[in-house]
Parts: structure tokens; sequence; C-alpha cells
């Protein structure tokens, strides 16, 4: 199935993926701050910016959706793209195994008051403006 070939994908997914398992476990329970700005782990029942809090079931669903939506339709989005698809599929498992597993998502990087976030939610945040930024440009 063409779908499961693109090295691209999978390798920006579990690089990413690997990376997000690593900064979470080691950054937990961590604070590390110099005028807001650094490390501050924060367990996050909801999704980004707080919201959706303590909505698990809703959280896991949308995840899976999101997942299984990515894969069926990798094949229509060219090579260049698979990399940021790769990113964002990688962070968004990233945060729901933490979901599945803690029940929250670990939060870790501060950046003055913005919300806490982590290493998946990064990607997923940029993925999703590149994608949105390429698309517009079609």
């Amino acid at each position: 199935m063409k779908n499961f070939v693109s090295k691209n994908f999978w390798i920006a997914a579990f690089t990413l993926l690997i990376l997000d398992i690593i900064t979470k476990a080691y950054f937990k329970d961590k604070e590390y701050l110099l005028n807001g700005f650094g490390i501050d782990y924060v367990a996050n029942t909801g999704s980004a910016f707080g919201l959706f809090k303590d909505q698990f079931v809703f959280l896991i669903i949308v995840a899976v959706a999101v997942l299984g939506y990515i894969i069926y339709e990798l094949n229509k989005f060219h090579l260049k793209e698979h990399i940021w698809l790769g990113l964002l599929f990688g962070g968004i498992l990233g945060n729901l195994l933490n979901r599945s597993y803690l029940g929250y998502v670990i939060d870790f990087i501060a950046i003055g008051s913005f919300p806490r976030f982590n290493v998946a939610d990064a990607a997923i945040s940029i993925s999703i403006v590149y994608l949105i930024f390429n698309t517009m440009k079609k």
C-alpha cells in the first residue's frame, strides 16, 4: 500500500515521537525558570491552550480519528509534505500516549505567560501552520 512506504513520513514521525518521549520523561516534575522562561512542569488534562479540560474520551477519539485520517490521506499529499505530516502524526501520537497512560499530557516548556507546552505541541502547531500556508499557496 502506497501510504506505508513514505520513508520521510515515518522517519519524521518516529524521530519526533522519540524526542517527545525523552523530553517529557526528563522534564517531568522539574522546574528551571528565569524570569518566566525555561522549564515548568504541568500536568495538562486538556488540549492546546487548556481547551477541552478533563475531556479525556473526546480528546482520545479526536486524536485517533486524526491519526487515521492522516494515514488514509497520506498518498494525496506531495512527498515534500510527508515530513510535515510525519511531525504532525508523531506529535499527536506522543500526546495520545501520555493521555492514555497518565490521563494527562506532560507540558514543560515555559515562555513567559504563554501556556506551557511540549515538543509534540510545538511540532503539531508548526506542521499545521506549514500545511495551511502550503495549501493556501496552491
